[in-house]
């Protein structure tokens, strides 16, 4: 079916997207160097909302394999990093959190989305994900262009996870599938 040429013919490129570990927002708002990582993407609207609707049809498709393929191990990762959701979300103390503590609530969302890709130990999917850089290029687009998004908006973002993390836990591929649309439109609103 395929000639041996055949992979000759696919042109394949990285984009390596710059991790997001090293942003430090400041006094209630993201640095310029994080703002220059989200300005260097360069979206109009329509290209955003393709990126998020490529990301969701990708992370939806993840959710599902990872109920269906659970690895007790890795379902312990999905809950460290939604524990460390909120345990940011707990050292509020006002309407925002510290600039530190939302760095460390970004990396926790990053890690929970990174660990259903791993759950759902498909190395295709795994890969592309990781080519694309698509969990990255939606976060930087969308968190990190303004001010720090207030606590109250957060909050329905940990709920939204703890719906994944539930509904992969018990191995239901297709509510875990449905709850990672439903946390993923938030993102193309």
């Amino acid at each position: 079916m395929f000639s041996e040429s055949f992979p000759n013919q696919i042109e394949h490129r990285r984009r390596p997207i710059r991790p997001l570990a090293n942003i430090r927002p400041a006094r209630g708002s993201v640095p310029p160097s994080a703002r220059s990582a989200a300005a260097s993407f360069r979206f109009n609207l329509q290209e955003f909302r393709d990126l998020c609707g490529t990301r969701q049809a990708l992370e939806c498709y993840a959710a599902g394999l990872a109920a269906e393929r659970q690895v007790p191990a890795r379902l312990a990762l999905l809950h460290q990093a939604l524990a460390g959701m909120r345990r940011a979300l707990a050292t509020a103390d006002g309407p925002l959190l510290a600039p530190a503590q939302f760095e460390i609530f970004l990396q926790a969302d990053l890690a929970f989305h990174h660990a259903i890709i791993a759950l759902a130990d498909n190395r295709w999917l795994a890969e592309e994900v990781s080519n694309l850089g698509i969990v990255h290029r939606v976060v930087a687009i969308a968190l990190l262009q303004g001010p720090l998004p207030p606590v109250a908006a957060l909050r329905p973002v940990v709920r939204d996870h703890q719906e994944i993390y539930d509904a992969i836990a018990r191995g239901d591929a297709p509510a875990a599938r449905a709850a990672m649309a439903g946390h993923l439109a938030s993102y193309d609103d």
